[in-house]
C-alpha cells in the first residue's frame, strides 16, 4: 500500500523547490490564521503567489475559498496537494516570470 503524503511533506517539498530557485517561501502561522493561505511565495522582481496546501483529495474549506484576500482583492490562491502540483505550479510560474521570454504576470 502506498504511503499517504502529509501536508508537512508537501510544504517541505515546496520550500525546498523554492529555495533551489532562489525564491522565498514563507509559512503563515498564528492563532488568527483561519481562512488565510498557508504560504506566500515571492520571486525576484516582487511577483507573489499565495498557496494553500491540502492532502490529496481534500478541498479548501468554505472559509478558505472565500478568504479576505481572494474575496475582497481578487487574489488567486493556488491549492497544492502533491509534489507534482508543486512542480507544475513552480515551473509555470518560473516560465511566466522569466525575463528572457518577455512574459510578466
Amino acid at each position: 500500500m502506498k504511503k499517504k503524503i502529509t501536508i508537512g511533506e508537501i510544504e517541505n517539498y515546496l520550500k525546498k523547490k523554492c529555495t533551489e530557485k532562489g525564491w522565498a517561501c514563507q509559512k503563515f502561522s498564528g492563532p488568527k490564521k483561519k481562512g488565510i493561505p498557508d504560504c506566500v511565495i515571492t520571486a525576484p522582481g516582487g511577483t507573489v503567489l499565495y498557496v494553500e496546501v491540502k492532502t490529496p483529495g481534500k478541498k479548501p474549506t468554505p472559509l478558505q475559498r472565500n478568504d479576505s484576500l481572494n474575496a475582497s482583492h481578487g487574489i488567486q490562491v493556488f491549492v497544492l496537494s502533491s509534489r507534482e502540483n508543486v512542480d507544475i505550479l513552480l515551473n509555470t510560474f518560473q516560465a511566466a516570470t522569466d525575463v528572457d521570454n518577455g512574459l510578466k504576470m
